[in-house]
C-alpha cells in the first residue's frame, strides 16, 4: 500500500478536503493539465519534424514564407493548432470554380430553372439521362414546388466545394438547392488543417503521425464540435427546413448530406421533414438510426471508410432489405465506388483521375435519385 507519512494514500484522496484547500487542488490540477498538453505538443512537433511536413526552407525569391504559428482568435488560445500544410497539400481538394448562387441570410442558394426535353414522356414527369441529369418535359418551374437541402461536411460553408456541388445539382434537377449554415458560423475545422492528414483514396494508410495529429486536432477543437453536436445541429437543420417550406411553399424536399452532414441526413430521414435523402460516406451513425429511416434513401459508399466500414455498410443495407413486403418498406440503394476513401464525393483529389471519375458518378447517382423521389 502506498503511504504518505503514516497515512494511506487512498485515505488522503478520499478526504482531500481535509488535507488541502480546494483552491490549491484546482491550481495543481491545472498545472497537471498544462504539463500533459505541453508534453503532447512536444511529442507532436517532434514526430512531425521527422515527417518533414512543417519545417520548410524558404527560397529567397519565394512569394510566401510559411512559419509555425499559433492562431489566437475569439475562441481562445487553444482554438487552433500549429499547422502549416504546403499549398499543394490542399489544392487538390478545393475546387477552383466560382459559385453562381447567392447568399440568403446565412444560407447559400442556387435557384433552379425549369428544364425541357425534346422528347417529352407522356407523364410530364422529370426524366433522367444515364448521367443523372434531370429534365422536365412540361417545362414547369420545378423550383417552385421542390427543393434540395445540401448538408455540408465538417468544413461547412467556407469550403467552396459545397456551393459548387449545389450549383451542379440545381442545374441538373431544375430546382432550388440550399446549403444552410448549420454550424452557425463556426465550422469545427478548416480544410487546410484536416484534409492533408486524411487518405484521398483506398489503400492509403493514415499512419501513426497523422493519426496523432488528428487526435490532437479533435481535442483542441472539442469546443467547436460540442457547439454543433448532433442534437444542436439537427435542431438547426429542422428549423431551417421548416422555414424554407413556409416561406417558399415547397411541396417536396430532398436532403443530401456529406460526412458530418451525412450522419445528420440519416437522422433527418426519421423526422418527417423531408421526402428523400442521399447519404454520402456518413460520419458515425448507429444501426438504430438506420432502422428509423422512413423515406427513400440512397447511400454513396466509399471503399475505404473508417466511419462507414464495409461490415457496417452491409448491415445497414440488410436493415432496408429486411423490410421488403412489409408496411415500413422504403425505396433504397447502396452504391459502392471502388478505389475511393471517405470524403471523395464532397472534396475529391482532382489530381487523381479515377477519384474525379468516381466523384462525377456519385453526382450522377445523387441527381438521379432526387429526380425519381422528389
Amino acid at each position: 500500500m502506498r503511504m504518505v507519512g503514516n497515512t494511506p494514500f487512498s485515505t488522503l484522496i478520499g478526504h482531500w478536503d481535509k488535507v488541502m484547500p480546494l483552491p490549491h487542488l484546482l491550481i495543481i490540477q491545472e498545472c497537471i493539465y498544462y504539463q500533459l498538453f505541453t508534453l503532447s505538443l512536444a511529442v507532436f512537433i517532434y514526430l512531425d519534424t521527422l515527417n518533414s511536413s512543417w519545417f520548410q526552407i524558404a527560397r529567397p525569391n519565394s512569394t510566401k514564407v510559411q512559419i509555425l504559428r499559433f492562431e489566437i482568435n475569439r475562441r481562445g488560445p487553444m482554438a487552433s493548432i500549429p499547422h502549416v500544410p504546403c499549398e499543394q497539400c490542399v489544392q487538390g481538394f478545393v475546387m477552383k470554380e466560382e459559385p453562381e448562387g447567392i447568399m440568403v441570410g446565412d444560407a447559400y442558394l442556387h435557384e433552379g430553372k425549369p428544364l425541357t426535353t425534346d422528347s417529352p414522356d407522356d407523364s410530364g414527369a422529370a426524366a433522367t439521362t444515364n448521367e443523372g441529369e434531370a429534365t422536365n418535359s412540361s417545362g414547369q418551374d420545378a423550383s417552385k414546388t421542390r427543393a434540395v437541402v445540401l448538408l455540408t461536411d465538417i468544413f461547412g460553408l467556407p469550403l467552396v466545394n459545397a456551393k459548387l456541388n449545389a450549383d451542379e445539382m440545381s442545374r441538373r434537377l431544375g430546382c432550388d438547392v440550399w446549403v444552410p449554415d448549420y454550424f452557425a458560423g463556426r465550422p469545427p475545422f478548416t480544410v487546410e488543417e484536416l484534409e492533408p492528414l486524411a487518405p484521398d483514396r483506398a489503400g492509403v494508410k493514415t499512419g501513426f503521425v497523422n493519426s496523432f495529429k488528428m487526435f490532437i486536432l479533435f481535442l483542441i477543437h472539442l469546443p467547436a464540435l460540442w457547439a454543433s453536436r448532433p442534437p444542436v445541429a439537427d435542431a438547426r437543420i429542422a428549423e431551417f427546413i421548416k422555414k424554407i417550406k413556409e416561406e417558399k411553399g415547397y411541396t417536396k424536399i430532398g436532403a443530401v448530406g456529406y460526412c458530418y452532414g451525412g450522419s445528420a441526413a440519416v437522422r433527418l430521414a426519421s423526422k418527417g421533414l423531408v421526402d428523400s435523402v442521399v447519404v454520402c460516406h456518413p460520419g458515425p451513425v448507429s444501426l438504430k438510426e438506420i432502422k428509423a429511416m422512413k423515406v427513400p434513401s440512397a447511400f454513396v459508399c466509399a471503399e475505404s471508410d473508417e466511419y462507414f466500414a464495409p461490415k457496417f455498410r452491409n448491415e445497414a443495407e440488410a436493415t432496408f432489405a429486411a423490410r421488403k413486403d412489409k408496411p415500413d418498406f422504403v425505396e433504397y440503394e447502396f452504391v459502392d465506388y471502388p478505389g475511393t476513401a471517405h470524403g471523395f464525393a464532397a472534396r475529391p483529389n482532382q489530381r487523381l483521375p479515377d477519384i474525379v471519375e468516381a466523384y462525377k458518378k456519385a453526382m450522377g447517382q445523387i441527381c438521379s435519385w432526387f429526380a425519381k423521389t422528389v
